[in-house]
């Protein structure tokens, strides 16, 4: 059904009347259905090839929590901040967030609830969310991704079976100094270590 209504897309209104307005053939367009492994996070978090707060370009800042992401886009969890030298990619200051539970996908198929609450040992709340050779690891794909679309980006990645994944970055619109001039980038997804399948 999800592939059959991507199919359909192609001629909304609003697409018919692209094509028309351009002069594009309709039945010579086509479109691809990328259909990507989701990924069990065991750790996951943002990144930003910007520290954020001081919008200091020389520092890359990464922020780790166990499980899903969605804990730190909703507030929920504190997680673990790291800051990163840019240029030697040295880490020079990591603040851990103690974590009480994460979230994981529910692996029952057809559940009501898509993502399930798991507590975590006292351990576990308080340990660093990456170890270190995963932060200057993330750390050297931001730089990188930063060089390949030239803008600072602020980037969502995943960690699974010892493998981290980027699965998507867009450019950092919200920095003091940045004005209208900012390109308005659509970002492929890019994957580290072994690919989706």
């Amino acid at each position: 059904d999800a592939v059959q209504g991507c199919w359909a897309s192609l001629f909304t209104p609003r697409a018919i009347f692209y094509r028309v307005e351009q002069g594009f053939d309709h039945l010579k367009v086509g479109i691809a259905v990328p259909v990507q492994k989701m990924i069990q996070s065991e750790t996951s978090g943002v990144m930003f090839t910007v520290e954020p707060i001081s919008n200091d370009r020389s520092k890359i800042a990464i922020e780790a929590v166990n499980g899903l992401g969605e804990t730190i886009v909703s507030g929920s969890v504190s997680p673990d901040t790291y800051i990163v030298d840019k240029a030697s990619l040295a880490i020079q200051d990591r603040q851990i967030g103690k974590q009480s539970f994460k979230l994981i996908m529910n692996p029952q198929i057809g559940a009501s609830k898509v993502n399930l609450e798991v507590p975590l040992s006292k351990k576990e709340q308080n340990k660093q969310k990456l170890p270190d050779k995963d932060i200057v690891s993330l750390a050297e794909m931001g730089k990188h991704i930063e060089e390949v679309y030239q803008f600072p980006q602020d980037i969502e990645w995943a960690k699974e079976d010892e493998k981290i994944y980027i699965v998507q970055t867009r450019p950092i619109t919200t920095l003091k100094e940045m004005t209208e001039a900012t390109p308005e980038i659509e970002a492929p997804v890019l994957l580290y270590g072994a690919p989706a399948s």
